[in-house]
């Protein structure tokens, strides 16, 4: 599962610009806090009820949508969306800021709500390329999640992640609109 999300180094470098006065420990801040709200019971409901339109419309018939999405995307979601290796691990969504400013000696004074939503917005833009979609279906099937979710079904679950993944986090990419200036007001507590 490490590789999962080796390509958070794709995103981080991709959004430099974007997240100027940004400090490791604020990056860090917002890395933890979005990692255990999208991995926590209503984060993960919360990107089903986006994604299930968009994902049940692609998913072939036989793979009872409506039925199996609800349980193969909250295990999706604790996977890709954790903070240790996944999207919003601080060591990839991290990477470029704490490259440039050392963490260890830096005071803490806050996350500017321009650089938390800057930052987001960002990162949750790339959830919609192809080469990191690519790579994250690789990276599930090379970690052989299929093998531990549903071992009796190898086959179906590999076709429902060649489809779930990259639908459902092209549908997230576009949802910024909806959590993000919330998410850097009340939970990061962003400074104006």
């Amino acid at each position: 599962m490490c590789g999962i999300l080796a390509i958070g180094a794709i995103q981080a470098a991709a959004i430099d610009d974007e997240s100027s006065g940004l400090t490791c420990d604020g990056c860090k801040k917002i890395a933890l806090t979005c990692g255990g709200l999208a991995t926590s019971p209503g984060g993960i409901n919360g990107s089903y009820e986006f994604i299930k339109g968009p994902v049940c419309k692609a998913v072939p018939a036989k793979l009872d949508c409506e039925k199996n999405l609800p349980e193969f995307w909250s295990v999706i979601a604790t996977w890709i969306f954790n903070s240790a290796e996944g999207w919003y691990a601080p060591k990839y969504f991290c990477e470029d800021v704490c490259a440039t400013t050392e963490s260890d000696n830096e005071v803490f004074t806050g996350v500017s709500c321009e650089a938390c939503s800057k930052r987001l917005y960002g990162n949750t833009a790339w959830m919609a390329n192809k080469e990191i979609l690519t790579k994250a279906v690789a990276d599930f099937k090379e970690a052989g999640f299929c093998k531990i979710i549903a071992p009796e079904k190898i086959d179906d679950c590999n076709e429902a992640l060649e489809i779930v993944l990259p639908v459902g986090l092209t549908a997230i990419s576009t949802s910024g609109d909806l959590w993000i200036q919330d998410t850097c007001k009340e939970y990061i507590k962003c400074d104006n």
